[in-house]
């Protein structure tokens, strides 16, 4: 159930994702960190340094999926969560940066969870999101995830 990928936002329609953003937003639909059984995905990952990043020490990674473009993540060196994805595309042959800064974490249910979410599209802030509640293992019906038809 659900296999095509859609979006819906706000008030407009439903619609089937294009092939290039489908395909990339498959590669990223994973629930584990990207750090989870790296290796046997095919991902490889290497360590760009030690940074200052808005007044934090942060771990700056090179991470890049099998068949991927190579993304930043910068890693608080405290605690190790993440606190930047960053990567560049290059749609129509202009590069665009794409930042998504996680923040606000808490524990639920023995993982922190980021509850604070910013997109940054080439700096400028595209979106926000701020999570009220988060569980997990909740039972889902399969006609949750399929695309809705027309009304």
């Amino acid at each position: 159930a659900g296999t095509p990928l859609w979006t819906a936002r706000g008030s407009t329609p439903p619609q089937a994702a294009p092939g290039p953003q489908a395909s990339y937003a498959r590669q990223d639909a994973e629930f584990d960190s990207v750090f989870v059984d790296y290796k046997q995905k095919g991902t490889a990952i290497a360590l760009v340094g030690k940074e200052k990043r808005e007044g934090a020490e942060v771990f700056h990674l090179t991470v890049t999926k099998k068949g991927g473009p190579p993304q930043d993540y910068y890693l608080d060196a405290a605690t190790g969560l993440e606190r930047v994805v960053s990567v560049t595309v290059n749609p129509g042959g202009s590069p665009t940066t794409i930042a998504t800064e996680l923040g606000d974490y808490r524990e639920v249910d023995g993982r922190k969870v980021p509850f604070s979410i910013r997109q940054r599209v080439n700096g400028a802030v595209s979106a926000s999101t701020t999570i009220d509640k988060v569980e997990f293992n909740v039972p889902m019906e399969d006609s949750f995830f399929r695309m809705p038809g027309p009304k």
